[in-house]
This record gives structure tokens, sequence and C-alpha cells, in this order.
């Protein structure tokens, strides 16, 4: 918990005693808790004190640790602000790991590596326009370059990426490849992943598709088998111009590896609702995925990555066998890092589309929601009501879009609790 939500917890129970200032309480908090969801529940300060506290010797001790290899792209204008919460929960599960980068370079003692300088000079010449952004990256300081920049050289790392997990440890079980805004819930992952062979053929991820072509989605995360890796490498060797004229062609390399794997006579096995491309606050939580266990998340901020892991460390704590199965299904997440934060209306808040109404004010809108048993969240423009029959927390908006977003909870958690999962 960051300092400042620290003193308004002491603020309100300091209130909460004396019954007299009560009402005084209850208005404040009313305004408050809008300002709290949007700012201090995010707010990325202090996160670091949280996590150490934590110390992560239960996630540390989770069996089958040893057989997995993780290798996590990011990127020189991104590193800074997003890798150093991995160091202090990702990476603290795991033993065996390598961060790929656009340069070289150490961040709290941890190398990162330049996976473009393995692709040959003839490739990047091929390019010019493409690596003249890895040029200028290596002839000025980081900070010069957007973000938007950086992005441009991220499909350029895949395919090294490929050849380079393989030949830094190539007695490897699994290479489970992330992203530095991905987060994992290794107790849930290394679970699942040994109820397979190592030594078949295994190409998991979250399926997505392009020209009617399969690919694991990058963000969500996706694990090769030692085998399926060898395989793609050596098909991939020879034919690295090839798939390098296909990046070329795509906005994502995660498209071009997988139809690369395809054609190396790997297929893959689609891994959702466990691996999810979204954070969980868009995630629309349907009885599909409530009682699915939680593998990734993809676009999540150091404060998503940090709550999420915390969440995880406090489920394996309230356990005594690291050995059990899941520790965290959908429904747990929903209910520990959503479910707070639906409140009546929230403003320069988006929560997603839905059914579209008339309605001139938000009380209205809200009052239409309320009229219609199946709804349970409504998004109000000027003039323009949404309803929605799922939940969805969604994100924050500038004030000049004007959207309130709003919830039932009562009616939430009566929908919810005719979800029944097995335990």
């Amino acid at each position: 918990m960051s300092r400042s939500n620290k003193d308004f917890m002491s603020w309100i129970r300091g209130y909460v005693r004396n019954y007299a200032f009560l009402h005084v309480f209850l208005v404040t908090a009313c305004i408050f808790l809008p300002w709290w969801i949007k700012n201090g529940a995010n707010d990325e300060s202090g996160i670091f004190a949280e996590l150490r506290q934590f110390g992560g010797e239960k996630c540390a001790s989770l069996p089958h640790t040893d057989s997995v290899f993780v290798i996590m792209k990011t990127g020189t204008t991104v590193l800074h602000k997003r890798l150093p919460v991995h160091l202090e929960s990702t990476f603290k599960c795991i033993p065996d790991y390598i961060v790929y980068s656009d340069a070289s370079e150490s961040v709290h003692g941890l190398d990162i590596h330049d996976i473009l300088s393995q692709i040959d000079a003839e490739i990047k010449d091929q390019f010019p326009t493409e690596f003249a952004l890895y040029n200028r990256l290596h002839g000025q300081e980081s900070s010069t370059l957007s973000t938007n920049q950086g992005w441009k050289l991220d499909k350029w790392k895949f395919l090294p990426m490929m050849k380079s997990a393989l030949g830094a440890r190539p007695n490897a079980m699994w290479f489970i490849f992330i992203e530095d805004d991905t987060a994992v819930v290794w107790s849930n992952l290394l679970h699942w992943l040994a109820t397979h062979d190592p030594s078949e053929f295994y190409y998991f991820g979250r399926r997505q598709e392009v020209a009617n072509r399969p690919f694991a989605h990058g963000g969500s995360g996706f694990i090769l088998s030692n085998p399926a890796l060898r395989k793609a490498v050596m098909y991939l060797m020879p034919r690295m111009n090839q798939y390098f004229n296909l990046t070329m062609q795509m906005s994502y390399g995660d498209i071009s590896t997988g139809w690369m794997l395809e054609d190396s006579g790997v297929s893959l096995i689609d891994t959702w609702p466990s691996f999810q491309g979204e954070n969980p606050g868009k995630l629309q939580y349907t009885e599909q995925i409530w009682c699915r266990p939680v593998m990734t998340h993809h676009h999540m901020s150091p404060r998503d990555i940090a709550s999420l892991w915390m969440l995880e460390q406090r489920t394996l704590l309230d356990r005594r066998d690291v050995e059990m199965g899941a520790s965290l299904l959908h429904r747990d997440v929903f209910k520990a890092l959503i479910r707070p934060k639906l409140v009546p209306q929230l403003e320069n808040w988006d929560n997603g589309r839905g059914d579209e109404r008339f309605a001139p004010t938000v009380s209205e809108c809200q009052d239409l929601c309320i009229s219609d048993e199946t709804c349970v969240q409504f998004r109000f423009t000027p003039e323009t009501c949404r309803l929605s029959s799922y939940v969805r927390f969604g994100i924050p908006t500038e004030p000049r879009f004007e959207i309130t977003s709003g919830w039932l909870p009562d009616r939430i958690d009566r929908l919810y609790g005719k979800f029944q999962c097995r335990e």
C-alpha cells in the first residue's frame, strides 16, 4: 500500500472511532473513493516496498522451476520503467532467465542483451529505413527516442531470439517467451506445464490469426518445448532472409514467428482463456472463463504486475502444499482486484461498449440500467447511454471526452454468485 493510501486508511479509522463524525466520514469517503480508484490504486510509488514484504520464499520454492528458461523481450525506451518490477516479482520465482532488448546495458545488476546485434549487417542494409532507428539508438541517449520509435524495432527481435535462446540454454526443457508488460502466475503455469511431456513438440500460446494462419500472441506469452524450438531453429537458419522479408511486411514479429513455426511443422495449441492478451481491467468476466486458472495477462503496468504477484503470494501462503493445483482462477482475480473498484459512478472512465440508449443525464442513464434486469453496468457520454450485461472495469479517459461509467454492485454480486466452481 502506498504512503498516500496508508494515510487515507489511518484517517478513516480515526473518524470511524468517533461516531459523532460518522456523517462527515461517509460524505468525504464518497468524494474521495473515485479519486483513489483512478489515482491511488494506480500509484506506482511504493510498490517495491510492498513487494519486498512478501520476500518471495514461497514463490521460489515452487516445483518444476528448474525445467524452464524464461526469455523476456523489452526495449531501451521502456525497460527502465517496466523491468524493475519484474526483478522484485516475476524473476523471484524463476532461477533461469534472460532479458533481450535493442541495446546492451545493465539494470540493477542484471545484464540486458542486445538481440538485434545478432542480425547480420547485410540484412540491416537490406532494410535501411527500419534499422536506421537502431543505428540512431546506438548513437544517442535512449531518452531522446520516443517509445513509438522503439516499438518499430520490436518486431525484428522475435526470430533472432529463437536461435539465441536455444544457444543460451540448449538443455532447457521449456522456453517461455514473455514481454516486459506480461504478468505470469507461476504457480498455475508450472503446475499445468508439468502435465505435459517436454520431449514432445509443443507450441503453446493464445491463438490469433492473420490471413487465416494461426500464431501465438507475443504479449500473452508463448511456450516452446525443447524439441519444438530445436526443430524450428534448424528450419529457420537457412531461410532467415525469407522470414525477415516476411517480418518486414508484418506489423508484429509474433506473426512471422508463428508462421515460421507452422511451416517448420510445429503446430500451435491454444491456451486461451488462461493466457490473456489484456489486463484484468479490460477483461469481460463471463461464465466461460470464471472458473479457469489464470496464467498470463498482457498490457500490465508495473502496479498491475505487482498487484497480481502479491495476490498469488497471499494465496500460496494460505496453502500448505505448493504441489496442489491451480492457485488462482479468474474468479479470484476479479474478486480481489476488480470488484472493490466497481462503484455506482466514476467520472472520466470508460468501461466499454454496450447497447445504445438515449439519456440526457448520467442519472437517467443509470436509471435505465437499473430498470433493465440484465444490465450490470452503464457508460454515459453527452446524450448517449450504453448498457451492458457483462462486467468490464475499463480504463481512465481525459475529461474532454466527458465519459462517466457506473456499475450496479449488488446486481453484479448476485450475477456472479450463480457461477459455481469445483474446488
